[in-house]
């Protein structure tokens, strides 16, 4: 109630002064909270449409399709943002979240690693970091990065899945299978957890798979 109480307050200031775009993204804001992201992405469109500089509205827009897993839309999304206002750690970080999940490893490193330079404790970035050595096999540079990321955000909740990828890869199974445990217990969106368990199960069974 308290949602849809504040979307009106919003609608009418809206509806008052149509050209000020900030309501729009404070509206869009509360949409993706609530998981409306179509929504969402219309409101921060129509904010873009009357103030194109503005990078947060492009780097909100970009995380709804993130959401909807338009992983390319969002790529372009953040790489607007970026160019706006180039010391925006929160689109770097994020444009590295997408290059670490279409696979391409050096340049989630790159904006990762930018990113830190602006913000040295930003959790989610030494997390793609971690996701990106994954990638590359350099486990210990992996591990390295996520301890970080839990250690600047202990509720982190993509860290615990990444390093117990890494343990697998270090021959380490029952650690792997604690960090599992622990990213199951991380409060997250419901949208996300059929996935997660999905994923959870698939590296369970390599670690139950008996050795030859």
């Amino acid at each position: 109630m308290k949602l849809e109480q504040a979307i009106a307050e919003l609608s009418a200031e809206i509806a008052v002064d149509p050209l000020n775009f900030e309501p729009l993204v404070e509206r869009g804001n509360l949409y993706a909270e609530a998981g409306r992201f179509a929504e969402a992405i219309a409101d921060y469109s129509a904010a873009l449409a009357l103030a194109p500089e503005c990078a947060v509205a492009w780097d909100n827009r970009g995380v709804a399709r993130l959401y909807l897993l338009d992983y390319y839309l969002a790529l372009a999304d953040f790489t607007e943002a970026i160019q706006r206002d180039t010391n925006y750690f929160y689109a770097l970080a994020n444009r590295a979240y997408v290059y670490a999940l279409l696979e391409r490893p050096q340049w989630a490193l790159e904006d990762a690693l930018r990113a830190l330079e602006l913000e040295p404790e930003h959790a989610p970035a030494h997390t793609v970091i971690g996701q990106a050595y994954l990638q590359l096999e350099q486990f210990r540079a992996a591990l390295q990065a996520l301890n970080r990321a839990l250690e600047f955000d202990p509720g982190c909740v993509q860290a615990p899945y990444y390093r117990a990828q890494v343990w697998l890869g270090l021959g380490q199974p029952e650690k792997a299978r604690a960090d599992l445990q622990l990213y199951l217990s991380r409060p997250d969106d419901q949208q996300n957890a059929a996935a997660r368990q999905h994923h959870v199960g698939q590296l369970l069974s390599q670690i139950d798979q008996p050795q030859e």
